[in-house]
């Protein structure tokens, strides 16, 4: 086929060159007529040829589309580093979970991440039954908790934030009448900073 050192683009070209008859503009005046077997071959082979080309084409941007995203995310996250030092020592608007700087085309945000709780179904469902608390309890094929509704339930601090409880194994949340979630895990996460362009 090609030699080394050539481009993708330029093995595809040749790729094209060898079986493209006629060029673009030339190709829609053409009218084939296939009346015979080896016409019919000919289109069977030209088929393959084109789902071929198509297949490499696709690996080949796919593969781009992969370097350029890790690329630009990689340069993004260079940026926000940055954003991120320069929004430490200018003076910014405060808000009860968030602190922000606003830009004239972009606004610079500092926010406490909720917690991020992660239940032990068999254990919360054993939990929930147990605590006569069976309007949290799905049964379906398989009975499982009603994890959104029931979360929405648990005791919030006086700052409205996730009540928690320290145990052996870590930290848990706790139902508004003070009970422990021992299968609920608690993991205290830290702040995020964004960039709203």
């Amino acid at each position: 086929m090609a030699g080394k050192g050539k481009s993708m683009s330029e093995l595809m070209k040749e790729d094209f060159d060898q079986f493209d008859p006629v060029d673009e503009e030339q190709a829609e005046q053409i009218t084939m007529i296939v009346d015979d077997d080896r016409k019919a071959e000919r289109m069977l082979e030209y088929i393959r040829w084109c789902n071929g080309q198509k297949g490499k084409w696709m690996k080949y941007y796919s593969e781009q589309m992969v370097k350029i995203t890790k690329d630009m995310e990689r340069k993004i996250g260079w940026a926000e580093y940055l954003l991120n030092q320069y929004f430490r020592t200018v003076p910014h608007k405060m808000a009860k979970k968030s602190e922000s700087y606003q830009l004239p085309t972009g606004k610079l945000v500092l926010k406490q991440q909720a917690p991020k709780l992660t239940p032990d179904d068999d254990a919360l469902v054993a939990f929930l039954k147990d605590n006569k608390l069976n309007e949290f309890v799905k049964t379906e094929t398989i009975t499982k908790p009603a994890w959104g509704e029931f979360k929405k339930t648990l005791a919030k601090d006086p700052n409205g934030d996730l009540a928690v409880v320290e145990m052996e194994d870590g930290l848990h949340p706790v139902t508004a009448d003070g009970v422990p979630v021992e299968c609920v895990a608690v993991e205290i996460r830290g702040t995020e900073f964004k960039v709203e362009v």
